[in-house]
């Protein structure tokens, strides 16, 4: 999958979870979307710094779900 390829799949999620909200099927879409691409060569540091820093700025977007799409 391409850099571009990724992208274009990352919009259409987005725009499908805004549809959701403006049909009333969900409450909302946070303002933030995190995306964490390639292979993970770096284990530890996705479990005690990245995990981590995204679980705060999801906490802080009052988030109640999160979708992970593999694209």
């Amino acid at each position: 999958l391409t850099r571009a390829a990724a992208r274009r799949a990352q919009h259409a999620h987005r725009s499908r979870l805004r549809e959701l909200a403006a049909e009333g099927v969900i409450g909302r879409v946070a303002p933030r979307h995190l995306s964490f691409m390639g292979s993970i060569t770096a284990p530890g540091r996705l479990v005690q710094r990245s995990a981590p820093e995204a679980t705060e700025l999801l906490v802080h977007d009052e988030v109640d779900l999160a979708l992970l799409v593999p694209v």
